[in-house]
């Protein structure tokens, strides 16, 4: 019996979740309509159907080689948008940006994301504690730089472990989807890598949790670290929680 082929819809933001209701380790929750993420919106998108959008900030993080100089899809509709590429190349960019081949897993990737572009998170931080509406936050897939960025803005609100990871592991079944949008997405990664880098793999978001939880403080004392005042830290789990 073969499988039933999969029904895309092409037009229809992929990877798109609001953040509300996960469990924080006080007992609380996170609230709906601050915090969304998603893959990269693209022109002629159709309304996803959430009552928070569009979103009243989005923060791209991306680099400047995939934005191409092209204006964002969503500052059409009113959006501020904030390009913050959290590397200096594309993820994905071949030759002259990220060497796949020399990373041997995603753990080790995400942990080069912090590492390398940990003061640009701790900026981000300080974004959306100011920011006013709905924040979404989006790469190209969605998936390893947002997933990263995201995995930081919930702990430092005081999510779970648990409930974070839980919703990396959300991207994996939309990766049909993010691929029918962005194929190129693969072909920008030597074959013998695909399998290895395009996958939603448990252990590279526990990697991520277990660095901000070794830090001096945990997730807070990490980001504190990397130059986020403790009053960004206060007014974001306000926010969301």
């Amino acid at each position: 019996m073969t499988a039933e082929p999969v029904d895309i819809a092409l037009d229809l933001l992929a990877n798109l979740r609001d953040l509300g209701g996960l469990d924080t380790e006080a007992g609380g929750h996170t609230r709906p309509g601050v915090l969304l993420r998603s893959a990269a919106p693209r022109p002629g998108d159709r309304h996803p159907g959430l009552s928070s959008w569009p979103p009243a900030t989005v923060l791209d993080l991306r680099g400047l080689d995939e934005l191409a100089g092209r204006p964002h899809p969503l500052e059409a509709a009113g959006t501020v948008v904030h390009a913050l590429p959290l590397l200096e190349k594309a993820v994905h960019s071949g030759p002259n940006g990220t060497d796949w081949s020399k990373i041997p897993d995603l753990a080790s990737a995400y942990l080069g994301f912090l590492i390398r572009g940990g003061s640009k998170v701790a900026g981000i931080l300080e974004l959306v504690a100011e920011a006013d509406g709905p924040v979404m936050v989006h790469c190209a897939a969605g998936k390893d730089r947002t997933g990263v960025v995201i995995a930081v803005l919930l702990r430092a609100a005081g999510v779970t472990r648990a409930a974070v990871l839980e919703d990396y592991l959300r991207t994996g079944p939309e990766l049909p989807a993010i691929l029918a949008r962005e194929p190129e997405l693969t072909t920008l990664v030597d074959p013998t890598h695909v399998q290895r880098l395009m996958g939603v793999p448990a252990e590279a978001m526990v990697a991520v949790l277990d660095l901000l939880d070794a830090a001096p403080g945990g997730p807070v004392g990490w980001l504190r670290g990397q130059g986020a005042s403790q009053r960004a830290v206060d007014t974001w789990r306000r926010r969301l929680v």
